[in-house]
């Protein structure tokens, strides 16, 4: 936004442009610039979402025996509702049996605005090894939207 700019004659403007991926591809856009005086110029964007590098984390601390439960928070970006299938493994992709959700599956609703919608799911972690367990949580959804 905005839609359209006006650039008076003999000098020059510049404009952002985001992109804003909520799934992991590759995509084309164009671009389309329109001028009365000089015409139309068309560009292709190259648009790629790639995979977040940045990782939140929960912090336990829990003796044997006991239990602790956090809340995890994440935003839903989609216009419109989803499901998300929800899974504790361990750092190596098998199943865990020392964090656990309440439920396989969250429903989110959808973002009316850029700032997403709040979803949060309840972790809990039951140890059952004295010393440093690690956990990864993975959210999916039918449209291919992933947390980790």
């Amino acid at each position: 936004s905005p839609d359209g700019i006006i650039i008076p004659p003999q000098s020059e403007r510049g404009f952002e442009i985001s992109y804003r991926p909520l799934i992991v591809r590759e995509e084309t856009e164009e671009l389309i610039l329109n001028s009365v005086a000089l015409g139309t110029y068309k560009y292709e964007l190259i648009l790629k979402g790639l995979v977040s590098t940045a990782q939140r984390s929960l912090h336990f601390k829990c003796a044997l025996g006991a239990d602790l439960m956090q809340q995890f928070k994440f935003k839903h970006y989609l216009n419109k509702p989803t499901t998300y299938a929800i899974k504790c493994e361990d750092m190596v992709g098998h199943a865990t049996t020392c964090f656990k959700v309440e439920q396989p599956n969250i429903q989110a609703p959808a973002s009316d605005n850029i700032n997403g919608a709040e979803v949060a799911i309840n972790i809990r972690f039951e140890p059952n090894i004295i010393g440093e367990s690690r956990g990864i949580v993975k959210l999916t959804s039918p449209e291919n939207i992933e947390y980790t």
